[in-house]
């Protein structure tokens, strides 16, 4: 067993993250509002991950069960990712159906839904390859792949660009927004996605991974308060 600060850092950000969602979940019962159902659904898949990494912990590096949460961590980015993405460019699809903005909004959706099946082909066709322990006792792996060069940080690649239009969409929200009361919601939901998506990427540092769960912790509590802004 390899149980180090990083792993109770994302124990605790996991049950944060759940008490979001169970506050989420009774707002959305009350108000029945989709921005409060999809931002749900996705901090769903974030305690998943949350967890995952903190229960590596209680396993010993390179074994099955730690393997395999590593891997299910992986199998739940593009989910974390790709709802919202489909979700805020929906609207700017019906706003600009048949020009070039509209087949663009149309590209990046089909986009989106590609690099799910696109990561999880990769996540199950590539061998898994033991990289290094970090500092924080966190073992860190990469996919290795016959056919794909760099399979690992491709599919890394691909969700952060899923991740990046969605923050230009939220982006595009908050310069639109003329409403004091609506542009701060749209600021917090812009500020709170952009350290989540991007906060992942601290976990390939053997060093800054330790910011990661502050970053997502921030992220998740900004996120929260950009959805009920948006609701009241």
């Amino acid at each position: 067993m390899a149980f180090g600060l990083l792993h109770i850092l994302f124990l605790i950000s996991g049950v944060l993250i759940v008490g979001c969602i169970l506050f989420l979940s009774r707002r959305y019962m009350a108000q029945k509002n989709t921005l409060t159902l999809v931002f749900t659904l996705f901090l769903i898949s974030y305690a998943i991950i949350g967890f995952a990494y903190g229960l590596r912990g209680f396993f010993d590096p390179q074994t099955a069960p730690e393997i395999l949460l590593w891997v299910l961590t992986n199998l739940m980015y593009p989910i974390m990712v790709v709802p919202l993405a489909v979700f805020l460019a929906y609207p700017y699809l019906q706003e600009q159906i048949g020009t070039l903005t509209g087949f663009i909004t149309r590209l990046v959706m089909i986009f989106a839904f590609v690099v799910v099946v696109f990561n999880w082909g990769v996540i199950f066709t590539s061998d898994i390859e033991f990289t290094y322990i970090d500092l924080f006792e966190l073992t860190h792996y990469a996919l290795v792949s016959d056919f794909i060069p760099y399979a690992y940080y491709l599919t890394l690649l691909l969700d952060i660009v899923v991740a990046t239009f969605s923050a230009i969409f939220l982006a595009i929200s908050f310069k639109r927004e003329t409403d004091s009361v609506y542009k701060q919601k749209a600021l917090f939901l812009l500020l709170g996605w952009l350290l989540v998506s991007y906060g992942q990427l601290l976990l390939l540092s053997p060093t800054l991974a330790i910011i990661h769960p502050l970053t997502s912790m921030s992220g998740v509590i900004l996120l929260v308060l950009g959805v009920i802004r948006s609701s009241s």
